[in-house]
Formats: C-alpha cells, structure tokens, sequence
C-alpha cells in the first residue's frame, strides 16, 4: 500500500457526500394514493422494463453512483490524453515508483498493474484508492474535482439561464462518450451504448443542450449535457431546465402540445409526428423534460397553448399530475388534460392480461389500456390522445373509481402550517366609520360572491357585518339569516391588527371569536410562516386553507382582500381569475360559501351605479353574486341621491349603499340599491331605504317615510346616482322573468351581455364555444324572458344584444 506524503497532492482530497434527495414537491403537490407501494413487478415486466423504469432520472442511487464514475473515469482519460490536467500527470508520477501504469490508446478506461505479479487493475478511482489510502467513494469524489464534474450535474436539472455562446451555424464539438464501461463494477451491465443524442435547441439555431440516452442491459437511461465553450459534454456543468421542443413550442402558439412524462417517449413521439405527411408542427408538438424537480422548468412557453400530459406508469408520475397541473395553469395554457394511459415508446411482447399476474385493478386497466408507439399510425395515435384526454377532475375521479387515489384530497397538515387565530386585545375605541330572501340565499353555501367598493366606503364594515349576521343567526341590510347560525372564517390581509381588533369590537364580533367565529389575520402572523405569505394562487395555500375549513367545520369564508391575497398586479390577467376560482371551487365542493372582497376601480367614467370592479372581468363573469359598496364619499360628490340619503351623510358614523349587481338566486334584487347608516361607535346599522338605480325610493323605513311626510310641502324629484341623465326616470313595466329556471349556457350568455353591455351573435357564439344555431337560441331565450333586449333586425350585421 502506497502513502503519499506530498502536502499539495493531500490537499485535493475530498469526502464522498451522499447526495441528498431533493424536496422537488410538497407534499401538497401530489395527489393522494391509497397505497404508496410502486407498481408491481409484474405490470412493469407486462409493459417491459424500458417503459416502466428510469422514467425522470435513474430509479437505483446505486445505479447512479456507477455511471456517474464510469463518466468521470472517461472524462480522466480524455483529459489526460490531451494533457490539459497537469495534475492528473502528477499524481500518475508519484504513483510510478512503486505502480507500474499503461493506458492503452483506445480504451475509455486507466489500465495498470503493480507489484510482481503484474495482475491488471483498471480505473483511475482504484489507483486514488492506493495512491491515498482512501475508500471508493472517497476516491471517487477527489478524482471528480479534479476532472471538474459534479454529480448534480448528471442527474438534476436547475434554473439557470443560459447564454447563447456560437452562432448557430458554428461547429460544435462533441465529448460525450459513444460506449462506457460499467463491466468493471457490475459484470451483468457490461458495456453501456450511447443509443440517441437529442440536441436542444435556442430561438437563434444554437445548441443549449441535449438528452443522451444510453442502453444499459435492459435498461434506458438519459443524462443531460450542457454546452461549455463550444464542447457538448456531460456533468461539467449545471444542466439548465429546458422543454424539449421548446423552440417549436413558441414558434407555433397554436399548436397542441403533448407533454410527456417521460422525455424518452417524447423524442420518440417526435420522431413519429415529423414520419408523417399528415401531421406538422403547427399542429402537434411532443415535449418533455429531465428530473423530478418541476419548479426550474420553463413553463411559460406553454401559454396559450392546448397541453396533453401523457402520463408515464409509474404511481408517483400519476400523483404528481396536481403539480403539473399547477405549473401548466399558472403559465396561462388555454387547456390542459391528461391522458393516464401508458404510451410504450419501447415495444414489448403484448400479453394477455390474465397471463400477467397483475395484482390490482388498476394494474389491470393499465395494461389493457396501454398502447405501443409504433402499432398505429401516427396521426391516429395523436386523434386517440386527443379523443380520450380528459380533464384533471375527470382524472382525479377516474383514479379514485379505479382505485388510486385516495377518495378525499383533504388532509390535516402539519402544526408549522397551522393558522394563528386572531384575538381582541386591544381597547375600546371610538372610529369615524363605521315575501324578502334570505341572507343564506343570496349568498348561498357552496358558491363564491364578489363584494367591492370604492377606498373609504365602508365595505371592511359591510363585509363584518355580514359576517355578523350569519354567525350569529341575525339580520343583515334588512335580509334575516335562515336556519341556525353558521361557523365563519374571516382572513385579513391588509388591516393592522389593532385596527381590526377595534372593529371586530365595535361590530360585538369578539363575543363570537374562536367560536362561531375564527379570524386569521396575514399582517399578526409569524414572518415566514404560510398564512403571513398566504397566496390565492398557490396550491399549497390553498391546500392548508381547505385543510383548517375541514378540519374547523367552517361554512362560510371571507376574503379580505384580493388585492393582497395574490400576486401584485395579478388581478388583471384573465389565467389569475381562473387559478383563484379554480382553487376556492375545492371550498365549495364541500358546502363553503366564499366572499371576496374587493376594490372598485377608481374610474372618473364608471360613476355611482356604473362602478365595476378593479381588475379582470372574469371575477364579475363567474361569480355567482356580484355587490358594489356605494359610500358616503361618492354620495356627497355626486349630490344627486334622494333627499331622505342625503341627509344622514350630514351625521357621524359611515354610510353605505349597497348594490346588487347580479344575484342568481335572486334575481329580483339586481339593480336595487340597499341603504343603510352606521351611527358613530355602533354596532347595528339602521335601514333608511331601497331605491332603483334611477334614484326611486322602492321601500322606506317608516322613520324615513315619516321625515318624507314632512317634506311633502317642498316635493324633490329624485335623479339616478351617477347616471348620465340626471332627469331620467324607469317608466316601462317590462319585468325581467326570473332567472333562476335558466340553464348554465343561458346564465353565462346573460352575464356576458351584462359585463359587455353591448354585443353581436357572433360574439356570444365565440364565447359559449357553441355553433351559430345555439346561439341564436339562446339569445332568443333571453328576449323572450326579457331578460335582454335587441337592436335590428335578422340578418341585419348591425343588430346587437343589449341590457337596459
């Protein structure tokens, strides 16, 4: 045994550190199965080893520890041969007094001997181990930095931005090794081919990247490489995260995307789509990626696009659909479904399924539904994808029918993301502010209403006193709660907390917290802590938000408010309303009524009644009752409500009136505005009147009708708040029929028109996705409940659909 006493040589001697597996996803992230346990081994023998295994990376740690040496003793010789390491040279010099060395020119691999008996050894890691007494993986990890490559290198992809280092229609020089040894260290691997390189392509032609994959035994596997000047190599440096494809992906923002799970099925899905004369990429493109980790990948190139995830058979590939599903909806992609039947890109003996011996029935669906890449035609195969996707909820449902998933996504979750319920600590103080449905069928459980309002016009009260009211069984605005009180929870996001605790004071709120009422407040949270940054618009907040409504049995939420519950700026992109809606959906499947709160937009044209809400439409389109706040403040500027209005914003305390935009439920209260006052450090609003938005009482509290009696002898005509005629008054008694027998296409056509104000058959067909004949009777549906009204006449391009 060799000992080596040179102080610089010791110096280069590193420790093997296990690689460590990274947390690629939470926990939250994945859908939850029944049973962890892969898939049996005899589903993978039936769908043959090559599909079943090494699906993101290398199954085995063991496995990867051996390429990832046989990669760095190539890269050894190939840099001693060029004489580009002098130290490797060194080490070989002090080692020559007592080894005898030879490296034969065509071997990838250190061949030596020492001693007499001249028997042959092989690699330079054996020769580290005798140089410095070192143990394997020891050698391993110095010899490695000596030769600069990383293990994370070869097996993790990461967010990294890559650098465009050629011209596209330079020379690349390729390093990576055609065929390695892997008999040394496992004599049933033998030697491993390099089958494939995929190059990876940028917008201006140059290579960033390529996928290797090589043949081991039975097994594939693909590696990652990276450009460093000019050279194609494998492990030298950080693999940056790409789309294979993903220079077609954006060239092409109409095409359908598949995303395959597995990139070996992607490139050989490519290979397929660019075989056939019916098929281009303007309409299909086949993509993929490397790892687990899905974070760095970049999935913005999919926006806009139709994506198609072809799931891999592999257990925790299916659970991990969520994430995708995640990551695909947040990039803006116009759709996203899954096929969760395995593609086999490697063919395989085809079986009969009693001969398999497949334990379960999931296996069993999965093999009878399998399908080899090379038994149809290509453009039929793409036709079958498309057909027989289904969305994420249908593959949700499809998993639990079959037996994969768990029947429930709701799960407890652990103390650190549990919230810390707000109390009242704070003193008393004094605020300058502060036949009929019922409040539970206005704002029915099980839907998502949208409460807004200018800054100052007291919708933070409005919103506490609804809350009020339903947990505590009482009245709100006139409307009686139905039934028994409900539990609440109300999440605030931008009031001080002592601010918040004086009103919840004020409102005699305190009395129900902890009870009927829990409060969560971002602004006295824990820095750092889940509900301090809680966020609509991800998964795992939302996950922990439906884990405490479960587990606290709440039945109605409040969110207050969305300008600060999702990313700045978010509320004006349309994908933000469908990732909110989306998530709190999960809320209403068990029952839970969720009010937003929110601004209206500050709009000097959108005056009183012709408010609307700051932000994307699509809040207003798909929420079930849309209420605008109308305050003191914007009643004085306009100066123009009844006279009865006008006289309690001369007294203290705040004013409000609310408006009720659109109500499917009751349909009867849209276009009414419902009044109230606060007397200064109060805690019950008192009801003055009920006015149409041309400014005419409808209903009087009878202390108002008797103030208006005494008014009789100096009568006011009363002009509509914020309306462009101040004299204009509703004469016509064409009563809009009731909505609630419309159909879900109908309902969605009438708040279309209503959020356009104006629009054209063809514009209502292209938003229903429905064809022309549809349309038209839906529309005629809507006149003939007189629910719309139309301008010109059939056939006329002219002709429009209105809303009084």
């Amino acid at each position: 045994m060799l000992h080596c006493d040179d102080v610089y040589l010791r110096r280069i001697i590193r420790s093997w550190d296990r690689p460590i597996k990274s947390s690629h996803a939470t926990k939250a992230q994945f859908i939850p199965l029944i049973s962890p346990t892969p898939y049996s081994a005899e589903l993978q023998e039936a769908l043959g080893a090559a599909n079943a295994s090494n699906i993101q990376c290398i199954d085995n740690e063991h496995m990867q520890v051996v390429v990832f040496e046989v990669i760095v003793e190539y890269e050894a010789c190939r840099q001693l041969k060029s004489l580009k390491t002098p130290l490797l040279h060194k080490i070989i010099e002090h080692a020559k007094r007592n080894l005898g060395i030879r490296l034969c020119p065509d071997s990838t691999m250190l061949h030596w001997y020492q001693g007499r008996n001249r028997l042959q050894e092989y690699g330079f890691v054996a020769l580290f181990q005798r140089v410095f007494t070192l143990s394997r993986l020891d050698a391993l990890a110095t010899l490695a930095g000596i030769v600069s490559l990383n293990f994370e290198n070869l097996f993790a992809v990461h967010n990294v931005t890559h650098v465009a280092e050629r011209k596209g229609d330079s020379p690349l020089r390729d390093c990576i090794p055609r065929v390695i040894d892997i008999g040394f260290r496992d004599a049933n691997m033998g030697v491993a081919s390099c089958m494939d390189i995929t190059q990876i392509h940028g917008h201006s032609g140059q290579v960033i990247g390529a996928v290797c994959t090589y043949k081991i035994h039975t097994q594939y596997v693909s590696l990652p490489a990276t450009v460093v000047r000019g050279q194609l190599c494998i492990g030298r440096n950080k693999a940056a995260a790409f789309l294979f494809n993903q220079d077609k992906i954006d060239r092409h923002p109409f095409a359908t995307v598949l995303l395959c799970q597995d990139i070996r099925l992607a490139i050989a899905l490519d290979k397929r789509i660019h075989e056939s004369p019916n098929l281009s990429d303007s309409e299909v493109i086949a993509t993929g990626h490397i790892g687990r980790d899905l974070s760095p990948i970049p999935w913005n190139y999919l926006a806009g696009h139709d994506v198609i995830l072809l799931c891999a058979p592999d257990k925790e590939c299916h659970a991990q659909v969520k994430a995708y599903q995640n990551h695909v909806a947040k990039a803006g992609a116009q759709s996203f479904r899954v096929y969760p039947f395995p593609v086999l890109w490697s063919e395989v003996e085809k079986r009969d399924g009693s001969d398999a011996g497949l334990i379960s029935e999931i296996e069993q669906v999965l093999f009878d539904k399998a399908v080899a890449l090379a038994s149809m035609a290509a453009s039929d195969l793409i036709t079958k994808l498309q057909c027989e996707a289904r969305s994420y909820d249908n593959y949700v449902a499809w998993g639990k029918k079959n037996g994969l998933f768990q029947s429930t996504e709701c799960h407890r979750h652990d103390n650190r993301d549990a919230p810390t319920l707000f109390s009242c600590v704070t003193e008393d103080c004094a605020l300058p502010h502060s036949t009929t449905p019922s409040l539970n069928s206005i704002f029915p459980k099980g839907s998502i209403s949208l409460l807004h309002g200018k800054k100052n016009s007291g919708k933070s009260f409005t919103l506490l006193s609804l809350a009020k009211a339903l947990c505590s069984g009482s009245s709100f605005h006139n409307f009686e709660c139905a039934g028994a009180p409900c539990k609440c929870l109300l999440l605030d996001s931008e009031t001080q907390p002592l601010l918040l605790g004086s009103r919840l004071k004020q409102m005699t709120l305190d009395a129900h917290i902890r009870t009927n009422l829990h409060v969560i407040s971002k602004l006295h949270e824990p820095r750092g802590s889940l509900w301090a940054d809680f966020d609509l618009t991800r998964q795992e907040h939302l996950d922990a938000l439906l884990a405490h409504v479960r587990n606290s049995n709440i039945e109605y939420v409040f969110l207050d408010n969305l300008t600060t519950l999702v990313p700045s700026g978010a509320t004006y992109q349309q994908n933000t309303a469908g990732l909110v809606f989306d998530g709190l959906k999960k809320l209403c499947e068990f029952g839970v009524g969720v009010i937003l709160v929110h601004h209206t937009l500050d709009d000097p044209g959108r005056k009183g009644v012709h408010g609307k809400m700051r932000g994307s439409s699509e809040f207003s389109i798909r929420c079930h009752t849309e209420t605008m706040v109308i305050g003191k403040e914007e009643v004085l500027k306009e100066g123009n409500a009844p006279a009865v209005i006008m006289e309690r914003t001369q007294q203290d305390g705040a004013l409000s009136g609310l408006y009720v935009k659109s109500c499917k439920t009751a349909a009867h209260l849209e276009n009414k505005i419902f009044w109230q006052h606060l007397p200064l450090n109060k805690s019950e609003w008192q009801f003055i009147a009920t006015t149409d938005i041309t400014g005419e009482i409808v209903e009087e509290s009878d202390h108002a009708a008797k103030k208006g009696a005494e008014r009789q002898s100096s009568p006011q005509t009363v002009p509509d708040i914020g309306a462009e005629d101040a004299g204009q008054v509703s004469t016509h008694d064409d009563t809009p029929a009731d909505t609630t027998t419309l159909s879900p296409r109908e309902e969605r056509a009438l708040a279309f028109v209503r959020t356009q104000k104006k629009v054209t058959r063809k514009q209502v067909q292209s938003h229903l996705a429905v064809a022309e004949k549809t349309a038209g009777n839906t529309l005629k549906v809507l006149l003939e409940a007189r629910l719309i009204k139309k301008s010109g006449h059939n056939g006329d391009k002219n002709t429009y659909y209105y809303v009084d």
